[in-house]
């Protein structure tokens, strides 16, 4: 996956996750629509966390820029805990009703542009603290 640059998938059944994604280092944009019901988390952390330990060099999605995902009724979670992503630019989300927490650093937070289908989404969101809420 050294090569991956940009991750499109749509319509796919039976998919639970997209772990498989901390293996494409050079990622810089996932759209992912419409698939698997079953798709509760992009990145499992059962499946990874012995990948990526304290030790591990692994750092999941450091190039990433653009991240939109589309109609994924289950999904409630992007990663576990917060990601630096330094180089995100736009998050685009649209009816993911059970996503409640984002990954991201309050320092990231103020650097890109984050849409979303609705203000009602944005309401229900959890945040760790105020400033990344604002």
């Amino acid at each position: 996956f050294q090569n991956l640059s940009v991750v499109k998938i749509s319509r796919v059944n039976g998919m639970q996750d997209l772990s498989w994604l901390v293996f494409a280092p050079n990622v810089i944009s996932i759209h992912v629509m419409w698939s698997s019901r079953e798709l509760q988390e992009i990145i499992s952390r059962e499946k990874v966390s012995g990948i990526l330990n304290e030790g591990s060099s692994i750092v999941p999605f450091r190039k990433l820029r653009e991240i939109q995902l589309r109609f994924f009724m289950e999904l409630k979670s992007i990663y576990w805990e917060r990601l630096e992503l330094p180089s995100l630019e736009r998050v685009f989300i649209m009816m993911c009703p059970k996503l409640k927490k984002l990954p991201f650093s309050k320092e990231r937070a103020y650097y890109f542009d984050l849409r979303a289908h609705n203000e009602e989404w944005f309401e229900r969101l959890e945040w760790e603290d105020e400033a990344i809420e604002d």
